[in-house]
């Protein structure tokens, strides 16, 4: 996916969170497993794209 589509969801993920709280358990933890997938693979294959001199 490219990084706004990425920014998207975790924007997302973060309204549903704060706003809906914990009545929807299974999508505050898809939302929360794809920050986790972001962070963990998607966000050091960028930046070593990316990299800045």
């Amino acid at each position: 996916m490219t990084k706004p589509a990425w920014n998207i969801i975790l924007g997302l993920g973060i309204v549903v969170q704060v706003v809906l709280g914990d009545r929807i358990l299974l999508l505050s933890l898809a939302f929360t497993v794809a920050a986790l997938v972001y962070l963990l693979d998607v966000r050091p294959a960028l930046s070593s794209l990316t990299r800045r001199r």
